[in-house]
């Protein structure tokens, strides 16, 4: 599979894909932007989410938290 991380200031998110058929991968970048900015509560990564809007996320995507 495959880990992306968005960070700033506020802190770092991670994701990847874990599905046997994989997805997107601005579909991904989407789902962790907006992980970030729930988490976090920034809007550092604005930029980004004009470039990989919410839209991209498949209305089907199951996300999961998995803890190091």
């Amino acid at each position: 599979g495959r880990r992306i991380a968005v960070g700033c200031e506020h802190g770092t998110t991670y994701g990847g894909d874990l599905r046997t058929a994989p997805l997107n991968e601005s579909a991904i970048v989407a789902t962790i932007l907006r992980r970030h900015r729930l988490g976090t509560g920034c809007r550092c990564a604005r930029e980004l989410e004009r470039q990989y809007p919410a839209q991209l996320i498949p209305a089907n995507l199951m996300v999961a938290e998995v803890l190091p």
